[in-house]
């Protein structure tokens, strides 16, 4: 992620336990809700994959590759947010939910 940013011109963002934390609780509501967290949409700062790699789910990110971006800004813009400092993800399975200390991008 910071070498996406780094190609931006952009600050690196650091990984921050709380953020994890909140990543990882969502990352289960996902699950148990079989597909996105509760109020997902609602939600700013926050993006969500399924069945990808934790190494290449921030380049689909970033690409917006089979992204649904219902009324958001859109997942590359989570990636490139001038404004974000750090970051958490969380795993369940093949569930990935990342959030940033932004609360709207």
């Amino acid at each position: 992620m910071n070498a996406k940013r780094a190609s931006l011109g952009l600050a690196p963002v650091s990984l921050d336990a709380g953020l994890s934390a909140r990543a990882q609780s969502r990352a289960q509501n996902a699950v148990a809700n079989g597909g996105l967290p509760t109020n997902h949409f609602a939600t700013n700062g926050e993006v969500v994959a399924s069945q990808w790699e934790i190494g290449k789910v921030i380049d689909a990110w970033y690409n917006e590759t089979n992204m649904i971006t219902t009324g958001t800004p859109g997942h590359r813009m989570w990636v490139a947010n001038a404004r974000a400092t750090s970051v958490g993800f969380g795993i369940v399975g093949d569930t990935i939910v990342a959030e940033s200390n932004v609360g709207q991008y």
